[in-house]
């Protein structure tokens, strides 16, 4: 049986990547822009509706508890300025990665990717997290 990690000594870390799910980097979209804009991004069926800028709030994570193995997953994100004009809308499909803090066999395990939205209007799936 293998050692691992009592839930004390995983702290915080294995909190943050105990949930599946896709990180949305918007920065390359927001870094030319003086004001805000609103972002909603989802994985599958599960969305997340947020407000960003060009220095806060340009990472989105969006977790998706059916996600439940390391396959590919669809992602969609919608940009908009603040009057409603759509600068960005994308669908693309992503591979997930499994991700295990504390070792092979060891809780938790969570399957997880990263896309960027470029400003050619295209969804970038980044290296794995």
């Amino acid at each position: 049986m293998k050692d691992c990690p009592s839930s004390a000594a995983r702290g915080r870390f294995a909190e943050r990547w105990s949930d599946s799910g896709v990180t949305f980097d918007v920065s390359e979209v927001t870094a030319d822009r003086t004001g805000r804009v609103h972002v909603r991004a989802c994985v599958e069926e599960s969305c997340v509706a947020r407000i960003a800028s060009a220095t806060r709030w340009n990472q989105i994570l969006v977790n998706d508890p059916a996600i439940i193995d390391p396959g590919s997953v669809s992602v969609h994100r919608i940009i908009t300025e603040v009057g409603g004009r759509s600068i960005f809308d994308e669908t693309s499909e992503v591979q997930l990665h499994i991700l295990q803090p504390n070792g092979p066999d060891c809780p938790p395990t969570a399957y997880v990717a990263a896309v960027a939205a470029a400003t050619d209007g295209q969804l970038a799936q980044l290296p794995s997290p």
